[in-house]
């Protein structure tokens, strides 16, 4: 019985020094992974803060991808846009699989393109996920 919980202990042991091993991931990690797959333009990330990360080099690029191929790419209708600050001037992109990036880009008067991103973990595509989407916001809105 003593070798059973000694063999136990060990075996414990080496999972959690593993668990800690495990690398952290964040936004921009997430991000870079799937730019890695070559199918998008190349970005370059400057800030990142708890819901994205902003796009310093390759956003116009990248907004011109979403809007020109709409087998990869859906665009936001306005009443999903109004989830964001500035949901009049925005142009917001989704990509068409699971999980997918969401770009917001807004182009403000006499000011260089700004883009943002992140990844989706459902893509938000169909109505039906767009409503789920829309319940998760509005409930992280309230819980938050």
């Amino acid at each position: 019985m003593q070798c059973a919980i000694a063999i136990l202990c060990v075996l414990l042991s080496s999972w959690a020094a593993t668990a800690q091993d495990l690398e952290e991931h964040t936004i921009k990690s997430n991000l870079e992974y799937r730019l890695a797959q070559g199918d998008l333009p190349q970005l370059s990330f400057g800030i990142e803060n708890l819901k994205n990360v902003e796009v310093t080099e390759g956003g116009e690029e990248l907004l011109r991808t979403c809007l020109a191929d709409s087998v990869t790419w859906s665009q936001d209708p306005f009443l999903f846009r109004l989830a964001h600050a500035h949901a009049a001037s925005i142009q917001s992109c989704r990509e068409n699989r699971s999980p997918s990036m969401h770009a917001i880009f807004r182009q403000a008067p006499n000011e260089p393109l700004q883009v943002w991103v992140h990844m989706d973990g459902h893509g938000a595509q169909t109505s039906g996920t767009r409503m789920a989407h829309l319940g998760e916001f509005l409930y992280h809105k309230i819980t938050f």
